[in-house]
């Protein structure tokens, strides 16, 4: 009875860990991050072109023809603003990852270690929020979430005789997963790979059947995974046959990698010199529970006598190969691309920090393999959960002072008529703020000439430009001055920019460039609004 008093107690307390870690969340009407205002925006546009065949909007913007990744999280913003105001939408999609990813990360740890799972989960929190998660990259960031469910119902269901359910179920999360992030697809194929081959090295070893019907049974489970990914697969193929190489890839240092993992970068969102005390005495946390593991796993290995029988080496593999030995063999390969692969290839980016979070996930999936005192485990998810809570304060005071800026941008929308053409001009040095001209079209049709989204051709959403128009501002065309810019086909009909979009203090800059730009704005358009960090400028009739 006591035992049972202890795990629904436990239960509560992680549920209100859950609660708890939304703070930063819930801080401002907005949750703002670098693309986050570029998704909505993007998913209002979606709407508009599935809803108004007619509207002007069809004439900028069109549906990628390639069934790209990176659409997951369009889907869970275009359908919540279905029903629901913008910020409101954003914040059900964040939900779904931060109250999902800790929910499905202990699931997994019950799936693969029973008995360890009620100390074990809470070492997720820190990876809640992510530096990419706090660059908006949210597919990723649901990637995430989506391997965590389809590792743990393949390990539920491995074994099972294949049924219409189970395929249909493990068909979805593999695709889920895919149309959300190809690399994380690429992880999951692997860790199902590495799970099958050691799963089988385990049987081989502990004599449990035969060399032939171990054999055999794996192959059997690798042709139905790799039949309930063939979409995916030909779809991943194809990506990157399209998109050959270009040739221009991004090294990180090695000492600066080094540090990265030290500092564990990939959960430092905005200042280091803020976060770094913290993630430091994680990555300590981490580090010292790692050596714990290790110690107590070469005491359990069997050393027999003589010591180069087959039988000692048998049992010395036996005991270091086991069924969950994947894991570290699957942190160690990540941690391995990190150090090889390019931070960036001159198209993706920020490789190097989404290996270095997915590297540190599956260290701590490996480390709930491992048992460790009950007294000890409370002693460290104590001090990480201390780490993150203070991290969490920091982002809330952070988040409040962005979120007041997304909000003014979004407040402008009020003065811009539906359906116009507008450019943004962006007069501010903080990084962060290069997409927030986009909260202006978040809640109705707008033509918005910064999307960096259509660009790419990694989004549902492209240019369309075979029908782009001739936009021009003022008397400047898209590439009259290097300073600005924006998409526009000079062979197509001429349209006027109907409003010019002023984020930051338009006197800040006062090269020749932006002096031109400041008097073709004076000379052709008339200021119509203003508050503490946006200006809205209208054509003059």
């Amino acid at each position: 009875m006591e035992k049972h008093k202890y795990h629904r107690f436990e239960t509560y307390f992680f549920i209100l860990i859950i609660g708890l870690n939304l703070a930063p969340v819930f801080t401002g009407q907005f949750f703002p991050t670098l693309d986050g205002p570029a998704h909505l925006y993007n998913s209002q546009i979606i709407n508009t072109l599935i809803a108004d065949s007619q509207s002007p909007l069809q004439d900028f913007f069109a549906f990628n023809p390639e069934p790209v990744p990176n659409w997951t999280g369009h889907l869970f913003l275009s359908f919540f603003k279905l029903f629901l105001p913008a910020f409101v939408a954003e914040k059900m999609m964040l939900l779904i990852y931060l109250v999902g990813l800790p929910l499905t990360f202990r699931a997994l740890v019950k799936t693969i270690s029973p008995n360890n799972h009620a100390l074990a989960s809470y070492l997720i929190f820190p990876f809640t929020y992510s530096f990419v998660f706090f660059l908006g990259f949210y597919n990723f960031s649901l990637a995430i979430l989506f391997l965590f469910i389809a590792i743990t119902y393949w390990l539920k269901i491995e074994d099972q005789k294949a049924s219409i359910k189970n395929t249909s179920i493990l068909v979805l999360l593999i695709a889920l997963t895919y149309f959300s992030h190809i690399l994380v697809f690429a992880i999951l194929l692997l860790l199902i790979g590495l799970q099958i081959t050691f799963k089988a090295i385990n049987q081989l070893l502990n004599e449990e059947k035969t060399f032939q019907e171990i054999f055999l049974k794996s192959i059997k489970k690798a042709g139905f995974v790799i039949g309930s990914a063939i979409i995916p697969l030909i779809l991943f193929i194809q990506y990157f046959l399209a998109r050959p190489s270009i040739g221009d890839d991004t090294f990180i240092p090695r000492e600066v990698l080094i540090k990265g993992l030290q500092n564990i970068q990939s959960i430092i969102a905005f200042d280091a010199s803020q976060e770094e005390s913290y993630t430091k005495l994680i990555f300590k946390v981490l580090a010292f529970l790692v050596i714990i593991a290790l110690y107590k796993r070469i005491r359990e290995i069997e050393f027999n006598t003589p010591f180069f029988s087959k039988y000692n080496y048998l049992s010395m593999f036996r005991s270091i190969l086991s069924a969950s030995s994947f894991w570290m063999i699957s942190f160690i390969i990540i941690l391995f691309l990190y150090f090889k692969l390019p931070d960036s290839d001159g198209s993706a980016g920020f490789v190097s920090v989404r290996l270095s979070l997915l590297f540190f996930l599956l260290l701590i999936t490996w480390l709930s393999t491992q048992k460790f005192s009950s007294w000890f485990s409370i002693l460290f998810v104590s001090v990480v959960l201390f780490s993150t809570f203070k991290l969490n304060v920091y982002y809330t005071q952070t988040v409040k002072h962005l979120s007041s800026i997304a909000l003014a941008c979004n407040q402008v929308s009020k003065h811009v008529e539906a359906n116009s053409i507008v450019l943004p001009l962006n007069f501010t040095d903080n990084w962060l703020l290069q997409h927030y001209s986009n909260y202006l079209g978040i809640d109705k049709p707008m033509i918005i000439l910064e999307n960096y989204e259509c660009a790419t051709g990694y989004f549902p959403i492209n240019w369309n430009h075979q029908s782009l128009p001739n936009t021009k501002f003022g008397a400047m065309v898209w590439n009259d001055v290097p300073c600005i810019e924006w998409f526009s086909n000079t062979e197509n009909q001429e349209k006027q920019i109907d409003y010019v979009f002023v984020l930051g203090d338009l006197n800040s800059k006062i090269d020749t460039c932006n002096l031109k730009v400041k008097q073709n704005l004076n000379t052709h358009y008339t200021q119509t609004y203003r508050s503490e960090h946006c200006l809205l400028y209208k054509r003059k009739q």
